[in-house]
């Protein structure tokens, strides 16, 4: 008995802190899939220029798809040429990137005040490009970047 009572705090603090571990969650979108935790919620107010966007408490997820044929586009633009159009279109100073073997690019904006640095990856699929940017306050920004990367290694395009 004074085993057990020895052992009790440390499976009582296992027991909490695998209750408190984040659950893997898929979330498709438009033919993209990304491995998320369930600690995202998708946020629907503000989807008006993304097709799905996903907030945790420090980063938000968004992704937008954009069809060759919305475009004017056929596939032959590759997924660098996208990013650079989507840098351009949207008066976005950033370099774009292989970055462990995908196209992004990084840069940062005010929102509302606050600082934001995001880091976006292009996917192309078979009629269409993918646009998945994470973001987060740029102070914490340099943190967050493994975990955005193993987020970005579970995309799935079909």
């Amino acid at each position: 008995m004074k085993k057990l009572v020895r052992f009790l705090p440390l499976l009582l603090a296992m027991l909490l802190l695998s209750a408190c571990a984040a659950s893997p969650m898929a979330v498709e979108v438009d033919g993209l899939t990304v491995m998320l935790t369930d600690e995202f919620e998708r946020e629907d107010s503000l989807t008006d220029k993304q097709d799905a966007v996903y907030i945790s408490e420090d980063m938000l997820v968004t992704v937008l798809s954009e069809s060759f044929n919305q475009l004017g586009v056929g596939d032959e633009l590759s997924e660098r040429d996208y990013a650079e159009l989507v840098c351009e279109a949207n008066s976005v100073d950033a370099t774009v990137a292989r970055r462990d073997g995908h196209i992004s690019f990084i840069y940062e904006a005010d929102v509302d005040g606050d600082r934001f640095k995001y880091l976006a990856f292009v996917f192309k699929g078979e009629d269409a490009f993918y646009l998945l940017q994470f973001g987060t306050l740029a102070d914490i920004f340099d943190s967050l970047t493994d975990k955005m990367m193993e987020y970005v290694d579970t995309v799935e395009i079909e």
